[in-house]
């Protein structure tokens, strides 16, 4: 019987078989499975020959994974798929990495933050040297022109110096 034929067959009566193949030793070795006499909320079908399931993880004493087997994953004997540790370490010496490279690069923000600070007090000074010079010239053209009506030069400096 096809397995379309027990599907439409499904809960008539008669026994459910399973047929075992050849060299497996699991459930999941059965194919064919007859269910043409099974009924709902009645006994379940009835597999012959099936060997006890290994849930205990990797299989039989002996069969451990290898280290690059555990590093990288495999497939245990029961067909579950097992993640190595490998992408763990990556990713732990990511994060590492990142750490030190974000420090490297708070570093380098403080030297190019003290080297701005550094040139931008230097071109005030510079700023500030012209501006005076250009007061103080002003003022002594003023005082040339007529002596009486404008303040001294050095009065007037230290009224409008920028400090």
């Amino acid at each position: 019987m096809s397995v379309l034929d027990a599907l439409m067959s499904f809960g008539a009566g008669g026994s459910a078989t399973a047929t075992p193949v050849v060299n497996s030793g699991s459930i999941a070795g059965y194919r064919n499975l007859d269910l043409s006499g099974f009924v709902p909320g009645g006994n379940a079908p009835v597999l012959d020959n099936v060997a006890a399931l290994n849930m205990a993880g990797t299989g039989a004493p002996g069969l451990d994974p290898t280290f690059m087997q555990s590093m990288l994953g495999y497939t245990n004997q029961n067909g579950m798929q097992q993640q190595g540790w490998g992408g763990l370490a990556l990713g732990a010496a990511q994060g590492i990495g990142n750490a030190w490279m974000g420090m490297k690069q708070y570093g380098l923000a403080k030297d190019q933050l003290k080297e701005n600070k550094r040139q931008y007090n230097q071109n005030f000074a510079a700023q500030r040297q012209t501006v005076n010079t250009q007061l103080e010239d002003r003022q002594r053209a003023r005082v040339a022109s007529n002596a009486g009506a404008y303040q001294s030069v050095g009065a007037y400096m230290d009224q409008n110096r920028i400090k």
